[in-house]
């Protein structure tokens, strides 16, 4: 039997497909591969266990939003990604931090409720507090002008 010769096109196509196919697996076997030698970086973050424990920001900022998360029922947030799960406290959702200090917290419409703790006037820096939304929240008298 006669074979018949693919059209141009097609054999372009194919070309290319397997050569792409060829490049993606040996990436992966490349990135794969490790020698004795390797040492593989610790993780970006330890398990939380206490503010004097991390070293991003001052231990009583730190437990300023210790208080906040447990006062405000913080396991039901929408949102509270690293949370009392990190020893990174600026990286916990909503936390922003600038020169070692909490400078704002932006939670709102997160689901809060209970009270607003008094340690928050440890955030001495704090410069921007967003809880609007947060319905179920009550204010601690004394933090209105802190």
């Amino acid at each position: 039997m006669f074979k018949k010769p693919l059209p141009q096109w097609l054999s372009v196509s194919l070309t290319r497909s397997l050569t792409i196919f060829l490049i993606l697996i040996a990436l992966t076997f490349s990135a794969v591969a490790v020698s004795p030698q390797t040492v593989f970086a610790a993780p970006l973050s330890a398990a939380f266990t206490d503010c004097a424990s991390q070293s991003e920001i001052p231990a009583t900022e730190c437990n300023a939003l210790v208080a906040l998360y447990n006062n405000t029922n913080g396991a039901n947030w929408t949102l509270n990604t690293g949370w009392l799960q990190t020893d990174t406290p600026c990286a916990w959702y909503g936390v922003h931090c600038s020169g070692g200090n909490v400078i704002a917290l932006m939670l709102p419409r997160n689901n809060l409720s209970g009270a607003i703790p008094s340690e928050l006037r440890a955030l001495t820096k704090l410069q921007r507090l967003d809880l609007y939304g947060n319905n179920q929240l009550t204010a601690v008298h004394s933090l209105i002008f802190f």
